[in-house]
């Protein structure tokens, strides 16, 4: 079903751009190059993180074990490619997960765990440009797709009645994602603009994971690891 979905906004995107290829070649092109940055929230209940809480026998709460990969930094270079309003952007980077968690004093004795999920994107955009007459804010709307390469790695090491137990687990995927988002540019100076971009993305494939310590797999089916992202950067027009 993502395959599809995918196949169909490429189609999308390049069907949308062919459309304006002769206005564009009718114009002058315009490209712009920036870098933006900021925080990453993955919306799959897995790969956020959950929460197990351990009670004593009089119900009060003893510890708490939270495994996941939680919230990230997500960090993209963009490459853009303008005519009339519309325009094609292409954009890569790394978004990295990590969260460590340690808990010392449940009953059933401790529990520690390392968690990280690195994803490299490369991903191609429709854009539309919403021109506004004497105003130096354009804001844009698009969507598109990529492919994701991402690591996964977790590290468990359970004591049990000084017993320890680890389980080192290692993966990696490629899926296909496609993505919607919205944002602006504000030029400040000349040809610098101030750019600000939410994304939106839903990125599902299946992962094979190996324990390191046990040579054995799991598989995990249909995991999205998409999510909501909020960027600020700068960029240069020319």
């Amino acid at each position: 079903m993502m395959r599809r979905i995918s196949y169909l906004i490429l189609g999308f995107v390049w069907l949308g751009n062919l459309l304006f290829v002769s206005q564009a070649l009718a114009e002058d092109k315009t490209f712009s190059i920036g870098i933006r940055i900021g925080p990453f929230t993955p919306l799959d209940a897995q790969i956020k993180g959950f929460r197990i809480v351990y009670f004593e026998s009089t119900e009060a709460q003893e510890g708490v074990i939270v495994s996941g990969f939680g919230t990230g930094s997500d960090v993209n270079l963009h490459f853009n490619y303008d005519f009339s309003n519309w325009g094609l952007m292409l954009a890569g980077g790394f978004r990295l997960l990590q969260e460590n968690r340690i808990d010392l004093n449940h009953i059933y004795g401790r529990d520690m765990f390392e968690n990280r999920l690195n994803i490299f994107p490369i991903t191609l955009s429709s854009v539309y440009k919403i021109k506004i007459p004497d105003s130096r804010t354009i804001p844009y709307l698009g969507l598109g797709l990529g492919i994701y390469f991402a690591e996964w790695e977790t590290k468990h090491w359970m004591w049990r009645d000084e017993v320890l137990t680890r389980y080192w687990l290692k993966g990696s995927a490629k899926p296909l994602g496609i993505h919607f988002l919205s944002g602006f540019n504000a030029f400040i100076y000349h040809d610098i603009f101030l750019n600000c971009e939410f994304r939106y993305s839903l990125i599902e494939g299946d992962w094979k994971i190996k324990d390191v310590d046990r040579n054995t797999q799991t598989e995990y089916q249909k995991l999205n690891i998409g999510g909501a992202s909020i960027n600020l950067g700068l960029g240069y027009s020319f």
